[in-house]
């Protein structure tokens, strides 16, 4: 199965992905700072939706969407 995380899926070039994965049987995530945008996109697609502000690190440190890299400190 496939399973690639997208960080940026409410619209623009990142939904189109976001609906192109999901068709394709892609269990996606959806995260935006328009959180509601992306709960929308991901309701549509059978998808998951998370807030995420690209310019906040702390946003990163509290997204399920974001994966440390092992061996790595997510501070």
């Amino acid at each position: 199965m496939i399973r690639p995380r997208h960080r940026r899926g409410a619209r623009g070039i990142g939904q189109a992905t976001a609906q192109s994965l999901a068709a394709r049987g892609a269990r996606v995530w959806i995260s935006d700072i328009d959180y509601a945008a992306a709960q929308a996109i991901a309701a549509e697609i059978g998808g998951h939706a998370a807030p995420l502000d690209v310019i906040e690190p702390e946003s990163f440190r509290e997204s399920p969407v974001v994966q440390p890299i092992p061996g790595r400190s997510r501070s």
